[in-house]
């Protein structure tokens, strides 16, 4: 479930979540377990199981690039 109230703390909009999200290679919100914002300001994503290719990393947080 995407948190717009935790976006907007961080002023976040949607497309720059999406693009976000593009760079961890993930086409569809729904593909994704849980994401987190680190402090420096990377994106770490946790995929679904089962969500297209988890890059490698045996379903692990991926973190920003």
């Amino acid at each position: 479930m995407k948190q717009d109230a935790a976006l907007r703390r961080e002023v976040i909009s949607d497309e720059e979540l999406r693009a976000m999200l593009h760079e961890h290679e993930v086409e569809d919100i729904a593909q994704v377990r849980r994401a987190w914002l680190e402090p420096d300001g990377q994106l770490t994503v946790l995929r679904r199981r089962g969500a297209r290719d988890d890059g490698g990393t045996g379903g692990q947080p991926r973190r920003g690039l």
